[in-house]
């Protein structure tokens, strides 16, 4: 049968998703709102209507759908990551890092010692960023070179 691994929602840990990137973007925004990609400053004000922080701040917490509006941040970070921030880049190696021992767990528990193993990725931030593509092969590299050793 199936099993499902992570993908707990945004409170206990969406690892990889729109908006756990999104929150890092937010992170790098709110840390030095000046020294910001021009990218992140447009979706930040196009998300949350200011780029005052302490109004951003106030209303993600005052939002319906905070994962959403998160979320909304998160082709600012694919795309800062084509540009080689560094932010972007730590934020993409924690969470697949983190993604990575979900997968690895996943197959211990279920599935043992497999020849070959299918993932699916849900999400359309999968798709957005030629970057975060090669981010996924190269998580599933890694995976391969450990699950057969």
């Amino acid at each position: 049968g199936l099993h499902k691994s992570g993908g707990r929602g945004y409170l206990l840990g969406d690892i990889g998703s729109g908006a756990a990137f999104g929150k890092d973007a937010l992170n790098r925004y709110l840390d030095n709102p000046s020294q910001a990609s021009q990218t992140l400053k447009k979706l930040v004000e196009k998300a949350f209507h200011t780029l005052d922080p302490n109004e951003v701040i106030a209303r993600l917490y005052g939002s319906a759908a905070p994962a959403a509006l998160l979320a909304k941040l998160a082709p600012a970070l694919a795309k800062d990551l084509e540009s080689g921030a560094p932010y972007a880049e730590r934020s993409v190696e924690k969470n697949f890092r983190e993604l990575g021992e979900i997968i690895k767990t996943h197959i211990a528990t279920y599935l043992g010692r497999p020849e070959s193993v299918r993932i699916a990725l849900a999400g359309g931030l999968w798709k957005s960023s030629g970057s975060v593509t090669c981010s996924v092969c190269a998580l599933t590299d890694l995976l391969s070179s450990e699950t057969v050793s």
